[in-house]
């Protein structure tokens, strides 16, 4: 369709009862390794592609084409395709792209929008929970009809992980091409892969800001949940009064604990939110700090 690029359709044969809203194109000669990974989810207004450049053996990006709009079908719907995805199972140490027509209109990047209605705030507090950032570049009209109205509702969002290594190395709304939509193409442009080092303790979980009695609580909370086992475990192979046991039973004792001290970090231990901004080595020991400093 235009010279130069590839097009990836979401499957085929595509039926005549299957209307599906979203086309991938990619540049030929880019030395791209693109699999089409239908088994991500389902919808039809959803493409998932998982990117690599040719024969380099880093994991690859997944890149989330999405139409966020209402099912098609006879019966009226108020379930969008935002819904679907917010429902997914997201594995965060996976670098992902979501990107396409969200139709969500913000201030934050629409000039022309005054306030946000309570879908857009519903999609933008998941993507926030799930550590998305926006990529566009603020006030960039992404959609212009003929009548010369624009908008921006072509948004671009990535997660922690794809913030490192040269992931996403450039995105930006191509006005040229647009011959058959009144939507600008959304270009993003792989980089060389790089090395990132990440600190396996921290699971990605925001350490930092833990509170200890909230953590302390949640603890508690589980083990009363596991009380009956908790109990076997402490009088059977933590008993101080015991002088032997076997090696398999504290291996037990430790699984158990270990798995105790894991769920409680999952539910009182916020996630790791990284952004271009982020300052892993602050501390409100260093707020405080500087608060001093700027009122001496």
């Amino acid at each position: 369709m235009f010279q130069g690029w590839q097009t990836i359709l979401l499957r085929h044969p595509i039926l005549s009862t299957e209307h599906p809203r979203v086309v991938t194109y990619y540049k030929l000669d880019a030395n791209l390794e693109i699999t089409l990974c239908n088994d991500f989810i389902t919808d039809l207004d959803v493409m998932t592609l998982d990117i690599k450049r040719e024969g380099v053996m880093t994991e690859a990006m997944r890149v989330i084409n999405i139409y966020n709009q209402k099912e098609l079908g006879a019966n009226p719907t108020t379930i969008y395709t935002s819904n679907h995805i917010a429902n997914l199972q997201w594995d965060p140490s996976i670098p992902t792209i979501i990107t396409s027509n969200w139709n969500i209109c913000h201030p934050q990047w629409d000039s022309r929008v005054t306030s946000a209605c309570p879908r857009t705030c519903e999609t933008l507090e998941w993507l926030d929970r799930n550590g998305f950032t926006l990529c566009n570049e603020p006030f960039v009209p992404t959609r212009e009809d003929p009548m010369g109205h624009s908008s921006v509702i072509n948004l671009t969002f990535k997660n922690p992980v794809a913030n490192g290594g040269n992931i996403l190395k450039k995105i930006y709304i191509d006005t040229s091409i647009s011959s058959l939509l009144d939507h600008h193409a959304v270009i993003l442009q792989v980089g060389k892969p790089g090395h990132t080092v990440t600190n396996p303790t921290t699971n990605q979980l925001n350490w930092k800001h833990t509170d200890e009695e909230e953590f302390k609580k949640t603890l508690r909370k589980l083990i009363e949940d596991n009380r009956v086992e908790y109990e076997q475990i402490v009088s059977e192979y933590l008993n101080p009064e015991k002088q032997t046991t076997m090696p398999d039973e504290l291996d037990r004792a430790m699984e158990f604990i270990q798995q105790l001290l894991k769920n409680t970090a999952n539910k009182a231990v916020p996630a790791c939110r990284i952004c271009n901004k982020s300052k892993p080595w602050w501390t409100p020991e260093l707020s405080k700090a500087y608060t001093d400093l700027q009122e001496a």
